[in-house]
């Protein structure tokens, strides 16, 4: 394609790159990233409607002097039902990318942990903004491995229910409670162990998918 950035594209995909490190993942529009190696990035996936921003990316790259590797892409359809099912296939498949042997799904998911890693830019309507990073770490079985996923990776691997339970910093397990559990409790009016999460919780940040949901509390203390 004939396309050539602008200086704003070139310095700003230098600023989310410069936050990039093996095994981390970068997730843009339709499309995922994963960072291989030392200025080596590879396409893991985009949706078929993402074909051309995925050639724009490409094209940056070059300019940034990183290789680019986007020969084992998987498409993604653009309807979301097949796109949801297509995804959880890919992420079935992926293994630890230290050691290339044990595959993620053998994992202990439930004890992933979320970690701000500080701020990164994008566009908005408003132009540049900087907004909260969040990964979640999980440990490798086979090799120790402390592997960055994306929140929606974490989530194609984990599933709901895991995916919507947070163990605190400090060792507390908050569960997002689904409609039909909120109509029980309203039914016997008892809202025991149970609160709504803001952004803070007890002088941490909470991951952004937690925050507004109505959860169950089990203390640190009641799990020993």
């Amino acid at each position: 394609m004939s396309w050539e950035p602008s200086d704003v594209d070139i310095e700003w995909t230098e600023a989310v790159l410069d936050t990039l490190e093996p095994g981390k993942s970068w997730v843009e529009g339709e499309m995922t990233f994963l960072c291989t190696g030392e200025k080596e990035l590879s396409l893991v996936s985009r949706t078929e409607r993402s074909e051309e921003p995925a050639q724009r990316v490409g094209i940056v790259l070059q300019h940034l002097g990183w290789n680019y590797d986007d020969t084992q892409t998987s498409i993604i359809p653009d309807d979301p039902l097949e796109a949801m099912r297509t995804m959880q296939e890919v992420a079935q498949a992926w293994t630890c990318y230290a050691c290339e042997g044990v595959s993620l799904t053998d994992c202990d998911l439930d004890k992933a942990q979320w970690v701000n890693d500080g701020n990164h830019t994008a566009f908005t309507e408003e132009g540049l903004q900087e907004f909260p990073r969040w990964v979640v770490r999980v440990s490798c079985i086979g090799c120790g491995e402390e592997l960055n996923m994306s929140p929606m990776d974490y989530s194609l691997l984990a599933g709901e229910d895991i995916f919507y339970t947070w163990v605190t910093p400090l060792g507390d397990t908050l569960h997002a409670l689904d409609r039909q559990t909120l109509i029980e409790m309203a039914d016997l009016g008892d809202y025991s162990e149970t609160s709504i999460v803001g952004t803070i919780w007890e002088g941490h940040h909470v991951p952004p998918h937690m925050q507004g949901t109505y959860c169950s509390v089990t203390r640190s203390s009641e799990e020993e």
